[in-house]
């Protein structure tokens, strides 16, 4: 199953074009107006984002064990398209609100005010990472310290 991933920003960000030639680590503006409404109110942020990886979807961000033992999951491109998503919301985040929300949807509350928040600091290098998830279903607001 695939990650939704979205990001929230209190500012426009900049998006980066999806390269079939060379792909790795890119983001657009959700477009989806459904699920904008449903996003933003998670959030109460005005800008909605879907990054995406290599893959051409989010997977690409989840790495561990697994994906290291086996080269056609292409351990090394997902920790490089995660540091890259990282280094992206450390440069946007000055000045600016960031959360992050990996939905599951087939398990997401009704009651969109109940889903839990956590800092989730960025200060991470994700080539010294062993492995990495992003928790479904909860908010988490970006810091770097």
């Amino acid at each position: 199953m695939c990650l939704y991933l979205y990001i929230g920003s209190n500012k426009e960000l900049p998006t980066i074009d999806w390269n079939c030639n060379k792909p790795q680590f890119y983001i657009n503006k959700s477009i989806n107006l459904e699920q904008n409404k449903m996003i933003k109110s998670i959030f109460n942020l005005n800008f909605i984002y879907e990054p995406g990886t290599f893959m051409g979807c989010n997977c690409g961000f989840v790495f561990g064990d697994w994906s290291e033992k086996d080269e056609s999951e292409e351990h090394y491109k997902r920790k490089n398209d995660l540091q890259l998503l990282f280094n992206f919301l450390k440069e946007n985040l000055q000045n600016n609100v960031l959360k992050i929300i990996s939905i599951d949807y087939d398990t997401l509350s009704k009651d969109l005010t109940k889903l839990k928040q956590k800092d989730f600091n960025i200060n991470l290098k994700a080539f010294n990472l062993k492995e990495f998830d992003f928790e479904e279903n909860i908010v988490l607001n970006i810091i770097y310290k």
